[in-house]
């Protein structure tokens, strides 16, 4: 990575342009404006000291500080020239340092130094500041001071080394050594920079990894030496097997999965295997019947076998209904021709409650206990045929037919009777029986007042009278008011001459 910078007349310098990393120079023809700037982050900038800025300050600095400036630059020095003598290419960045500091900031230093000797006013002050100064230089050329953020990377060395990290990249391709099993790797100190090897079995990396250890690697994987002193594996794929999800091992090469590795139907297979978890609704002693939802498309076997499952419940629940009786006899045999053969309670054509009847026009025979119509033993004819003694009853029919008919046409009357009155302050009124009366069994129809606005009610019956209340549909009783009031009786006709 090479060091960017910027330069131009001081009045056209922007800080807010400026890139972290980034240094700035002013070329302007005025010493005083011949300034140095360093970006930090981004409107972060910082001014860098110069010789004028070290002659403001350093003056009359003892031999002692004399000393110690020499040998702290002499240091720096050291270490530059160290790197210098190492690289073989794309060094460019730290020989502009160390010519810089040779050439530049090591002789104004000296000069600083030698005018130190010329005064000791405020020479302890200055000597800090100097200190400072050559602290800041050492942070850039090798970083480890502690002065600035990310130093270890933003230096003169760091960026050496990314130089010679790519310049034997570039100029040291890489060299084939064979094919090898992953034990028989020779040690990584007799192994050069960039040599290759293709690793002939699978294997898993270890910390002497770029990626690490613990991954696990395909056998044909081509590992080489990095300049770092690890071995890096060139990009493939990780898998090195395959298998269905039925299998149990691993398959390597040409591997053909069938649907019976992954547990699939085949075309033209079956499911008889398959098992399909669902929430049953099924019971062995069901005591209703279940509601099911319609069966769509696009469910999932989990709903179909539910809804299946209250299918079922409704069977068990039906057959319990049922029964298990033998029905084959009665109508067609099937449970809607049983209940339709059933429903004809007694019929001609078929059993039903009863055994069908005899296909004759006059029925005169009863069901026997065997279940047969059977005629009635010593009797034969009608209700003509059979004789009435009508001695006791007054009657004048002779046989049972006439004396039946005789009877129910003179057992009651329908007699109507009607009362007028002015009701109660409690809105009752009371009226007479009119002769009819418990005594000659009379029935009680109904009742009802002239004017349909009012209704009653009927109570406290005596032997010729009884008690009505009326009230209006708001059920108010009605007092002090005059009302007819008819009602109906049943009265038995032997009773005729009472009334």
């Amino acid at each position: 990575m090479a060091i960017q910078m910027r330069r131009g007349l001081k009045k056209d310098f922007d800080p807010s342009k400026m890139l972290p990393g980034e240094w700035a120079v002013s070329i302007d023809s005025s010493t005083s404006n011949q300034i140095v700037w360093m970006c930090f982050a981004a409107g972060v900038c910082k001014r860098m000291g110069t010789y004028e800025d070290f002659a403001a300050q350093i003056a009359g600095a003892t031999d002692d500080i004399r000393v110690q400036y020499v040998d702290e630059f002499n240091a720096i020095l050291a270490d530059i020239q160290a790197l210098a003598d190492t690289v073989s290419s794309d060094k460019d960045i730290v020989v502009v340092a160390k010519s810089d500091i040779v050439d530049t900031y090591v002789p104004q230093i000296q000069a600083y130094v030698n005018e130190a000797q010329e005064s000791s006013s405020d020479a302890v002050t200055k000597a800090e500041e100097a200190l400072g100064y050559s602290v800041i230089s050492k942070s850039y050329a090798v970083g480890g001071t502690g002065t600035r953020e990310n130093e270890d990377k933003d230096n003169a060395e760091y960026y050496y080394q990314q130089a010679k990290s790519t310049a034997e990249s570039l100029g040291s391709p890489i060299n084939p050594q064979g094919t090898i099993a992953f034990e028989d790797l020779p040690p990584m100190s007799e192994v050069g920079t960039n040599w290759m090897y293709n690793i002939s079995n699978e294997f898993t990396t270890t910390d002497d990894f770029v990626e690490g250890a613990g991954n696990v690697m395909p056998l044909g994987t081509n590992v080489y030496k990095t300049s770092s002193g690890k071995w890096d594996c060139f990009a493939g794929s990780p898998v090195t097997g395959i298998k269905g999800n039925k299998e149990t091992t691993y398959r390597k090469g040409n591997v053909n999965i069938t649907p019976s590795n992954i547990g699939a139907i085949a075309e033209g297979g079956d499911t008889d295997n398959n098992i399909v978890s669902f929430s049953s609704g099924d019971s062995t002693n069901p005591t209703g019947l279940a509601d099911i939802n319609i069966v769509t498309s696009g469910e999932t076997h989990a709903s179909l076998f539910r809804k299946f499952s209250l299918a079922v419940k409704n069977l068990r629940y039906l057959y319990k209904l049922i029964g298990t009786t033998d029905i084959s006899s009665v109508g067609d045999g099937t449970v809607t021709g049983c209940l339709s053969t059933l429903n004809n309670v007694v019929s001609k054509s078929a059993n039903g409650l009863a055994p069908k009847l005899p296909n004759e026009t006059n029925i005169t025979k009863f069901l026997r206990q065997d279940g047969n119509w059977a005629e009635p033993e010593g009797i034969g004819g009608t209700a003509f045929d059979v004789t009435y003694d009508n001695t006791e009853s007054g009657l004048t029919a002779t046989n049972v037919q006439d004396a039946i008919d005789e009877q129910n046409s003179n057992l009651y009357e329908v007699k109507t009777i009607s009362s007028t009155g002015t009701t109660s302050d409690v809105g009752t009124l009371v009226l007479n029986r009119d002769g009819v009366g418990a005594d000659v069994g009379a029935i009680f129809l109904h009742m009802y007042d002239s004017n349909a606005n009012y209704w009653c009610k009927l109570y406290n019956f005596t032997e010729n009278t009884f008690t009505i209340g009326i009230c209006n549909f708001n059920n108010e009783n009605v007092a002090n008011e005059q009302h007819t009031i008819y009602s109906t009786w049943l009265i038995k006709k032997k009773y005729n001459s009472a009334i």
